[in-house]
């Protein structure tokens, strides 16, 4: 309060006797005005201004206004306007007086003070001028809830001015039609109040309850109050009929604990008002913030006795968003809502469930759910259909039966995109979903199977896909891409193993194949082209229905061959989308041969023919590799130089070699060396040239190769395995015993003084002896 000093000046005295004067004769009239009025603010303080216009015959000296009964204490006695000032002040009025400047006919001077706003309700002040009362004017604090308590069905919506009004709100069951209409969500706050010990075992405690039908809110921000720990909020409650709630910002109260877990929007129970009916409610286009360890339960729909729809659709919902709509009633479309939480899926509290409906009293049947087009990320469960206990007691005594349908929403990086429970699920379809980064994709606790046909789950892979999923479900066909596309063009790859494949006669001949898709595979055949299995007849083996697996691995087939000669091995193999593929692998069937040569892919193989062939022409002695032959190198004594010289020759398709002199024509002959590159593993075999032609007669022995001065390509005659390096160069020594060589060395270059290998090609580096090699070259007997 404003304090005055004690000490009075002449001029002061003097305009004491002059208010004492004017006390005497008071004012013929005056008019005051006050302000502020209307939508004020509960329990905030206000500067209230009364204009005083002076109408009578006489000046105003003094002006005292007085508080109205029921009003908080007056705050401060504002300073007057110019010329007056503040006599005396109080808790329960302000008195001004001047001496220069009073207020004369047609004049007109505002006088203020502070105080707090009651409750709603009209209020008289008293104003007195020179100790007469001049004017009694009155001010209404209009609250939103006075508006509401004066509204009557068929007037006009309520308009809320912009403001912030910290009340709970109330609209009784005799209010049907209202309309409460915010200036702007941005501007114009309802802020509640009440909250609730969470020892009372969550009783309703509603900042906004709605009992009338046809009730819409919509412009607001809708806050719940400040936190309390150990409090828990209940939000707005409704009971009532196409009740509309939209266009609203809903700023939950925090929660710290999982008692004090928040709702924004409840609707009352039947088991706590058995005639509860919410039909027709629609929650559309608001927003929903949570915050707090534990977070906001945004919306909750309890079960009811109406069978009206529930539409809840285009909301956001962000922060810490625990569950972010729960239904727990039929006829439910939610469609259309953003839904993510801020909160960890993987430790407790964490983000439950986005979106879930079940069953708290066992015995509901809840048909004609639709849970369409929202996105819903981050949290343990996106969806959640189904009950997790068999009766309250899980005694067995459940009724529940649950219908849904879940189409075209997008559910990314949560833990489980979808969960069936174990008790209640009727039928649930889920298709045209989109479902990415989710640990699962669908997790089926029950024994019903779920439909999730026409999904796309962040792959194209069967395999991948199985991996994302638990229980009964079945999800074929599935989407290739996030655009739908149900068009798998890939066909199978089919892979043949331990290749190449030859045998002799009646012998079996082991076959590996292996035939993968992400789709599953349909079928396959397997044509043996005139060979068959051992025992039986059987030239194909045909799988009509190969169980849409995507791998099928055949490595226990043997096929025997009656007749010397190439074959193939044809599989045709579909996909469960038709796309085919066919791929043949030949199979060498021959009298057993006198080498039998392995090549490698991949490196270089150092062979030696041991034998002389029956033709030396190269392309018959590498004809049975010709299809996997690149290139065949030789290192060849050049009679013209004296010197040896690179050749080499070439399969595949058509066979080449090289003209690197004129003297070679191109023959493979024992003795020499050769470096062979294959594309497949493959076995190079032939047979010796006897002199007769009879195999029982001894084979033609060549006289020798001729080796150049330094590194020479050489290999054994015969099929011995193994044979001394001095064995196998015993003509290249003098008379006196002296060795032509200077070292042999393997495909390695590592120096070999012992054993040679037979059908294996090894450097040999030659060089002059001073008492006997006057030539350029050396006589390589084998």
């Amino acid at each position: 309060m404003k304090k005055q000093k004690a000490v009075l000046s002449l001029a002061v005295m003097f305009s004491v006797i002059l208010l004492a004067v004017n006390f005497v004769s008071a004012a013929e009239s005056a008019d005051v005005s006050v302000s502020p009025e209307g939508w004020l603010k509960p329990s905030v303080s206000t500067q209230y201004n009364f204009t005083v216009a002076g109408t009578g015959t006489t000046d105003i000296d003094t002006v005292r206004i007085t508080k109205p009964t029921g009003y908080p204490d007056i705050t401060s006695c504002d300073v007057a306007p110019t010329g007056w000032d503040l006599g005396t002040e109080g808790v329960y009025y302000c008195e001004y007086y001047t001496i220069t400047s009073p207020i004369a006919i047609g004049d007109t001077k505002t006088f203020s003070l502070t105080i707090t706003n009651p409750t709603f309700g009209s209020y008289t002040w008293q104003v007195k001028g020179n100790g007469a009362v001049i004017s009694t004017p009155t001010t209404t604090i209009r609250t939103i809830q006075s508006a509401i308590n004066s509204w009557e069905e068929g007037d006009d919506p309520i308009e809320i001015p912009a403001g912030t009004y910290v009340e709970d709100l109330k609209i009784f069951d005799n209010k049907t039609g209202l309309e409460l209409i915010g200036a702007d969500k941005t501007t114009t706050e309802i802020k509640g109040i009440a909250n609730e010990p969470v020892a009372s075992g969550n009783l309703a405690v509603p900042n906004i309850e709605i009992l009338a039908d046809n009730v819409k809110i919509h412009g607001f921000t809708i806050e719940g109050p400040d936190y309390v720990a150990e409090k828990y909020v209940s939000g707005m409650l409704i009971d009532g009929k196409n009740v509309e709630i939209y266009d609203n910002n809903f700023v939950a109260t925090k929660a710290e604990t999982e008692g004090e877990l928040a709702h924004a929007v409840m609707t009352y129970s039947k088991t706590a008002i058995p005639t509860a009916d919410v039909s027709g409610l629609h929650i559309h286009n608001n927003t929903f913030t949570g915050s707090g360890a534990v977070g906001l339960e945004a919306i909750y729909i309890n079960p009811q006795t109406g069978t009206g729809t529930i539409t809840i659709e285009d909301n956001e919902f962000s922060g810490a968003i625990n569950i972010g709509i729960t239904v727990e009633s039929g006829n439910a479309i939610v469609s259309g809502n953003t839904i993510e939480t801020t909160l960890n899926y993987e430790t407790n509290p964490y983000g439950t469930y986005g979106i879930r409906f079940f069953d708290s009293t066992y015995a509901g049947s809840f048909e004609d759910i639709t849970i369409s087009n929202n996105e819903v990320q981050s949290f343990n469960r996106a969806i959640r259909v189904g009950n997790g206990l068999n009766g309250p007691n899980n005694d067995g005594t459940s009724t529940t039966s649950i219908t849904a349908d879940i189409l075209s929403n997008t559910l990314t990086d949560n833990n489980v995109a979808i969960w069936a429970r174990q008790y209640g699920v009727a039928i649930l379809n889920a298709t045209k979903n989109l479902m990415t980064g989710n640990t699962l994709g669908v997790d089926n606790d029950g024994s019903v199977e779920v439909s999730a046909e026409n999904n796309y789950w962040g792959t194209s892979s069967r395999d991948a896909i199985e991996a994302l999923i638990e229980g009964s479900v079945d999800f074929v066909p599935w989407w290739y891409d996030e655009t739908g596309s149900t068009t798998d063009e890939t066909a199978p790859t089919i892979t043949f193993s331990g290749t190449p494949y030859s045998g002799n006669p009646g012998e079996e001949i082991p076959i590996n194949i292996t035939i993968t898709d992400d789709s599953g595979i349909d079928s396959y055949t397997i044509n043996f082209d005139g060979g068959h299995l051992p025992g039986e007849e059987t030239t194909e083996i045909v799988n009509e229905d190969a169980g849409e697996s995507t791998s099928i691995i055949l490595d226990d087939i043997s096929i025997v061959y009656e007749t010397p000669e190439e074959y193939t091995i044809t599989v045709t193999t579909t996909d469960i989308y038709g796309n085919e593929a066919i791929k043949a692998v030949g199979v060498s069937v021959y009298e057993s041969p006198d080498w039998e040569i392995d090549l490698k892919t991949g490196q270089a193989n150092f062979i030696a023919i041991p034998f002389t062939p029956q033709n030396t022409d190269y392309k018959v002695v590498l004809e049975s590799i010709k299809g996997n032959l690149e290139k065949a190198w030789g290192y060849v004594y050049n009679e013209e130089t004296g010197e040896n010289a690179w050749v080499w020759m070439t399969g595949g398709t058509s066979w080449s070699r090289s003209t690197a002199f004129e003297g070679w024509s191109g023959e493979v002959v024992p003795g020499r060396g050769y470096i062979v590159f294959v594309s497949n593993d493959d076995v190079l075999y032939g047979y010796k040239k006897t002199a007769s032609g009879n195999p029982d007669n001894t084979p033609v022995t060549p006289a020798s190769v001729k080796l150049a001065n330094g590194y020479n390509l050489i290999g054994l005659f015969g099929n011995n395995t193994t044979t001394t390096v001095d064995t196998a160069l015993a003509s290249l020594r003098s008379l006196t015993d002296g060795r032509y060589w200077h070292k042999v060395l393997d495909k390695n270059e590592a120096e070999v003084t012992e054993n040679l290998t037979a059908n294996t090609a090894y450097w040999v580096s030659m060089k002059h002896l001073p008492d006997t090699a006057t030539d350029d070259y050396y006589t390589y007997y084998i």
